[in-house]
Order: C-alpha cells, then sequence, then structure tokens
C-alpha cells in the first residue's frame, strides 16, 4: 500500500485531505475485520474545528475499496 507521503492529489480536496494526514490533524481510524472486510471510520475535523464529520471505508479481501461514506455536505452533494 501507498503512504500518505507517496499519494499525489487529483483535486484540490484531496490535496486538502492530504495536508489533514501529513499534519496529523485527524485521529487515528479504526480498524474493523471481518469475513474478507476491511472497515476503517474515523472523525474529520472541519476547517473552523467546530464540527467533525464522520467517515468511512469499506475494501475487500484485494484492498479494492467497495463503498465510502461521510457525513459532510461535499460528499452528500
Amino acid at each position: 500500500p501507498l503512504t500518505a507521503q507517496q499519494l499525489q492529489p487529483a483535486n484540490p480536496e484531496e490535496d486538502k485531505a492530504l495536508a489533514l494526514v501529513r499534519g496529523k490533524a485527524i485521529a487515528p481510524p479504526r480498524i474493523d475485520r471481518k469475513d474478507g472486510f476491511s472497515r476503517i471510520t474515523g472523525q474529520i475535523p472541519r476547517a473552523d474545528g467546530k464540527r467533525l464529520f464522520d467517515t468511512q471505508l469499506e475494501l475487500n479481501a484485494d484492498e479494492r475499496l467497495t463503498d465510502a461514506r461521510c457525513s459532510c455536505n461535499h460528499y452528500q452533494q
């Protein structure tokens, strides 16, 4: 797998997300493994720090993304 330092953002949103990861502005995610799937959940702070957004990724046994969710407005559009 790629590390955060190896990733290259494809758009401004990804660039901001990588800045959060690289700046350690987010808490380590929770990783649950079951039936060949990995579910990664965490919370991402809004830029002003007044709200947290719930996020979730699900990966299959080949580490391919099978589901993604976020409670932020950008994802809900």
